[in-house]
């Protein structure tokens, strides 16, 4: 039960710390500068410039930013309060893990949910590109899922060096 409770928290903590606090893309990635480990130094997609938006795909490009950012920031804030809960529940003799637990999924399903909004709203933003764009777009997209992939090979290394 307990291990549970620690993967759903590295879970999170893996999925939200490499897109906190900084100013994310719309595609939901932040530029971090010196950041160590493959895959932290998350870079900016192109930006509105470099892609030649319209006034109107511009202001749609912000709107995700910003909602983006004020999502990761809430889910933030709410695990925090949920793990300041959390070990103050597990300072009891009778904590109540499957409930410590219940509360750290509540808040995942939340920011699934939210975050799959997020993402029908990149995909028809990505839809409003041309193809010189879209051509942009992807080669981003490639170098990031290729640090993407250096984090997920790095993350096994450290478990299995556990095993």
């Amino acid at each position: 039960m307990f291990r549970r409770i620690v993967l759903s928290l590295s879970i999170a903590t893996v999925l939200l710390l490499p897109l906190a606090p900084a100013e994310a893309g719309p595609f939901g990635f932040r530029a971090l500068s010196g950041a160590a480990g493959p895959g932290m130094g998350r870079r900016q997609p192109p930006s509105a410039e470099q892609l030649g938006l319209t006034p109107a795909q511009s202001a749609e490009w912000q709107a995700i930013r910003r909602d983006a950012k004020a999502l990761r920031a809430a889910t933030l804030d709410q695990l925090e309060a949920e793990l300041d809960d959390a070990a103050d529940a597990l300072a009891r003799p009778d904590a109540n893990l499957p409930a410590i637990r219940s509360g750290f999924e509540a808040i995942a399903q939340v920011f699934v949910a939210e975050q799959q909004q997020l993402k029908a709203r990149r995909q028809a933003f990505y839809q409003s590109l041309n193809a010189e764009q879209q051509a942009q777009i992807r080669a981003w997209l490639a170098r990031e899922a290729e640090r993407s992939a250096a984090l997920i090979r790095a993350l096994k290394t450290l478990r299995d060096a556990e095993a």
